[in-house]
C-alpha cells in the first residue's frame, strides 16, 4: 500500500476526553490517531472528503501501540472516501475499534482493485496489516458502500479480538463478511441487520456471511435480522470457517423472506416473528430450532419447515424440529 501525508489528529501520549471533530483534506488519508499513546480516541469528521485515498481510525506508522479504544465517526457534510479501516498499517490497538458512517451523502469506495475485476474490492475493513486486541465494531447508518464490507483481515497474518457488523441504514452495494479474507477472529463474530432497504440492490449472487472469504474465526457466529419486513434474495451463511457455533436469529417482530441459507447450527425465531426460506437450507451440522410454541406453529410437511419455514435441507447433518 502506498503510503502518502496523513492529518495527525492524536499525538504520542494524548488522551482525548471528550470527542474532537475534524475535516478531511481531499486527496490526504485520514487518521483519527497515528502514533503509540495511551488513553482513549474519539474523533467524528464532519465536513471534507479524502477522495480517492482511504481513512482509518488507527494506522499510518508502523509498529505503534494505541493503549485504549479509538473511535471514529462520520457525519453532517463529509462525502466520503476510498476503503475505511479500522486499523491500517500499524502494530495495534490494545482496546476497541468503533466506526459509525452517518455521514448521509457520502460513498466509500476501494483503495485497490477499483472496478472489482478480480472481485477483491472493499470498502469498509477491520484491520489492515494490523491487530485489534479489543473488538472491531462498524455501525452504518447512512452512506453509500461500494463494494465488499470485511470485519476481519484483509491483509496480515493479524489478529482481531471479535468483531460485529451493524446495518441500520445506508445503502451496500456488495457483500457483507464478519471476517476477513486472511488472519483470525480469535472470538466470535455477529452481524445485525435493522434495515433491509440497505440491502435491496442485492441478488441471488451476493451473500451476507458472519464467516470470512479466508482465515479463521476462534469463537462463535451469528446472523441477526431484527425488526425487518421483507425479503432478501441472496445467500445468508454462518460462515465455512466458524470453530464455534452459527446462529441465524429472527427477531423484535421480523417478518422475514430469504434465498439460500448455509452453515448455520441453530434458528432461532423469536416470538411474533416468522422465517420463510425460499431457496437451500444446507448445513453439515445437526440443525436445531427454536420457536415460542404459541406463536409459532410447527410445520412437519416431508419433515421440514417451523412456522414459515419451507425449504429443502441439504448436507450431511440432520435437521430437528425440537
Amino acid at each position: 500500500m502506498k503510503k502518502t501525508l496523513f492529518l495527525l489528529l492524536a499525538l504520542p501520549g494524548m488522551v482525548h476526553a471528550e470527542a474532537q471533530t475534524a475535516t478531511a483534506v481531499s486527496g490526504t488519508p485520514f487518521y483519527a490517531a497515528t502514533t503509540t499513546a495511551t488513553g482513549d480516541v474519539d474523533v467524528n469528521v464532519t465536513a471534507g472528503t479524502t477522495g480517492s485515498t482511504w481513512a482509518a481510525a488507527f494506522g499510518g506508522t508502523p509498529s505503534q501501540t494505541l493503549t485504549g479504544d479509538v473511535s471514529l465517526s462520520f457525519s453532517g457534510e463529509y462525502t466520503g472516501s476510498a476503503t475505511v479501516f479500522g486499523a491500517v498499517n500499524t502494530g495495534s490497538v490494545t482496546g476497541d475499534v468503533t466506526l459509525v458512517f452517518d455521514a448521509e451523502n457520502a460513498s466509500y469506495a476501494s483503495f485497490t482493485d477499483v472496478g472489482n475485476a478480480n472481485n477483491q474490492s472493499v470498502s469498509l475493513v477491520g484491520a489492515y496489516q494490523a491487530n485489534i486486541n479489543g473488538s472491531f465494531n462498524a455501525v452504518i447508518n447512512k452512506g453509500v458502500f461500494q463494494y465488499d464490507i470485511l470485519g476481519g483481515v484483509h491483509t496480515g497474518s493479524n489478529t482481531i479480538g471479535s468483531t460485529h457488523i451493524t446495518i441500520n441504514g445506508g445503502t451496500i452495494a456488495d457483500d457483507v463478511y464478519g471476517g476477513g479474507k486472511t488472519g483470525a477472529i480469535t472470538g466470535n463474530t455477529a452481524i445485525t441487520i435493522t434495515n433491509l432497504a440497505a440491502l435491496s440492490s442485492h441478488t441471488a449472487t451476493n451473500i451476507i456471511s458472519a464467516g470470512g472469504k479466508g482465515g479463521t474465526i476462534g469463537g462463535d457466529s451469528s446472523v441477526t435480522f431484527s425488526g425487518v419486513n421483507g425479503t432478501y434474495a441472496g445467500t445468508v451463511s454462518g460462515g465455512t470457517n466458524v470453530e464455534g457455533a452459527s446462529t441465524l436469529v429472527v427477531d423484535n417482530n421480523s417478518t422475514l423472506v430469504l434465498g439460500n441459507v448455509t452453515d448455520f447450527d441453530s434458528f432461532t425465531v423469536e416470538e411474533g416473528s416468522t422465517l420463510t426460506v425460499n431457496g437451500n437450507i444446507t448445513t453439515d451440522a445437526t440443525l436445531s430450532i427454536s420457536y415460542d410454541a404459541e406463536t409459532v406453529a410447527k410445520k412437519k410437511d416431508n419433515g421440514l419447515g417451523v412456522g414459515t419455514l419451507v425449504g429443502l435441507v441439504t448436507g450431511e447433518g440432520t435437521f430437528n424440529l425440537g
